[in-house]
């Protein structure tokens, strides 16, 4: 076979023909008839995921809102141990400045 008569054999298979009488009506007739319209994005466990979401959605933020407490919590309590800290570190400070001033003074008297 060669590529001529290829060529012809395939534009005969491929050209356009009409279709038969009365097949547009044999097609549709094989079409089923359509149903009620049901909302295919709404099935029947549609309601109970939703509440599902919404308690998980509520368990999340809860949790989330716990542990944003409990950081704020432990940050003021190192912020008081923080101001604690100062107060003896400053007490210490003052006790051994005083100590130094009579010390100082006491040698100035001595001499």
């Amino acid at each position: 076979m060669d590529d001529e008569q290829l060529e012809l054999e395939l534009s005969r298979a491929l050209a356009r023909r009409d279709p038969p009488a009365g097949f547009a009506a044999r097609l549709m007739a094989r079409v089923p008839e359509p149903g009620p319209a049901v909302a295919w994005w709404w099935p029947v466990w549609a309601p109970a995921a939703a509440l599902a979401m919404a308690l998980l959605v509520v368990v999340v933020a809860g949790g989330l809102w716990r542990q944003r407490e409990q950081r704020l919590a432990a940050e003021r309590a190192s912020a008081e141990q923080l101001m604690q800290g100062l107060k003896i570190t400053s007490a210490k400070l003052e006790a051994v400045r005083t100590r130094l001033y009579r010390h100082a003074a006491a040698k100035q008297g001595k001499l």
